[in-house]
């Protein structure tokens, strides 16, 4: 594999290269997670980074992108959220995305709040790790379907998720980032680095690895069998320096890693909008609450 992870590696160069072209300073969106991680290391060879992360105070976001931003020297800004905050961002984000979906809203908050926070630093272009997931296998269900329907299936379906992502996230993520005034850019989905990618096997994405001997933390068992998410990726990972807390962090989605979704639910809660579901017949008490903000 070290001649596939150093090509892969080459063409991440040109992915980040040409995302930070046209700017002298680049802000990112900045999770902590190994693909924002990446692409930021990656950008400061080319110009100035300045990574932006999103959440409530005590959440897992804000412990590995200090991590990471300590031990790699890189320019950490960080967004901090309360319930009113909160509140404020998805009343925001829902009249952007104009529908009250739980999943579009948590993910656009994070994306919203680091370009208004950049956007108020002057920058005007952001990086971000869009793309990775679907290309390098970083998604459970690509581990369920493995083991259920087989290698061929996870291929097809990743496949179909890089042609469908900008339908599926893409365009959301561009949308409250244009509203700051900020273009998003995707490193990960330049045209040669998502080809070679989606050519590598499959058990260098999603690779089924004896227990205890993968070298990473970061496993999944299921049914009997142990995997790896990502394998190559954190193969590039590591050849780039990053520390081993970040490599071995397992796939956190943006809602979660920021502690937006939990929020989102406690804030709907204290509102009364549980109850006011089980009272009008509504399976989700989110999507009432967010309702009622988008009209509001």
């Amino acid at each position: 594999m070290e001649t596939e992870v150093g090509e892969l590696d080459a063409f991440l160069d040109q992915g980040v290269k040409a995302a930070c072209s046209g700017t002298k300073r680049v802000g990112v969106v900045f999770s902590g997670g190994i693909d924002s991680v990446l692409a930021a290391k990656k950008a400061e060879e080319f110009c100035d980074a300045a990574c932006y992360t999103v959440g409530f105070p005590d959440s897992a976001d804000f412990r590995f992108a200090r991590i990471a931003a300590d031990e790699l020297g890189l320019e950490l800004n960080e967004v901090k959220l309360d319930s009113e905050a909160l509140e404020e961002a998805l009343t925001s984000v829902l009249k952007l995305v104009g529908e009250p979906n739980p999943l579009a809203v948590g993910v656009g908050v994070p994306m919203y709040l680091s370009s208004k926070a950049a956007s108020e630093d002057g920058l005007s272009i952001m990086l971000c790790g869009q793309g990775a997931d679907e290309l390098f296998g970083g998604y459970w269900r690509y581990v369920d379907a493995y083991v259920k329907r087989g290698p061929q299936a996870v291929l097809d379906w990743m496949s179909r998720d890089v042609d469908s992502a900008d339908i599926d996230n893409l365009n959301r993520d561009r949308l409250v980032t244009s509203a700051n005034g900020v273009e998003l850019r995707f490193p990960y989905l330049l045209p040669e680095l998502r080809d070679y990618a989606l050519d590598l096997p499959l058990e260098w994405r999603v690779r089924e690895v004896d227990s205890g001997l993968s070298g990473y933390e970061c496993v999944d068992e299921f049914s009997g069998r142990v995997f790896v998410r990502k394998y190559v990726l954190r193969e590039v990972a590591a050849k780039n320096g990053l520390p081993k807390e970040i490599i071995n962090r397992p796939k956190k989605a943006a809602q979660y890693g920021s502690l937006v979704h939990k929020n989102m639910d406690r804030l709907a809660r204290k509102k009364g909008y549980k109850k006011k579901a089980r009272d009008l017949g509504e399976k989700s008490h989110l999507k009432l609450y967010l309702r009622h903000l988008l009209h509001s």
